[in-house]
């Protein structure tokens, strides 16, 4: 039921931000889950738990490689990945995210304009996958 897959998500988002590796085979599991929405978020979650786990110099690599070469159903990873870049603000961080807005072709084009738009407002950005 609807409540079910909510708790879901939640345990699967909470896993995510904990970042711990162990918890990836259960992740992996839960891609079978029959809840899209599960899904969208062990994606998520997988990716915020390779990206804690790196060291930071490899951080902005993992996140330009997601917002430049994810697969078309990895929307919500892309999403993640450009507001994250916005979240460090870094000069490396935001030359990344202006490289995938202008090239139409990269998947993460769109959110990548959303995320440097949301940056030179000053408009704070909350994690919200």
């Amino acid at each position: 039921n609807e409540q079910d897959d909510e708790i879901r998500e939640a345990a699967v988002e909470a896993l995510g931000d904990i970042g711990n590796k162990e918890a990836e085979p259960l992740l992996r599991n839960k891609l079978k889950d029959k809840s899209i929405y599960v899904k969208t978020r062990v994606q998520v979650a997988l990716a915020k738990i390779k990206y804690k786990n790196l060291p930071e110099a490899k951080q902005l690599v993992l996140l330009k490689d997601l917002l430049l070469y994810s697969k078309a159903n990895e929307g919500y990873v892309v999403e993640w990945a450009a507001m994250e870049l916005a979240r460090i603000g870094t000069k490396e961080a935001i030359k990344v995210l202006k490289e995938a807005a202008e090239d139409i072709s990269a998947r993460g084009s769109s959110w990548a304009r959303k995320a440097l738009y949301l940056f030179e407002k000053g408009i704070a950005i909350k994690e919200r996958l």
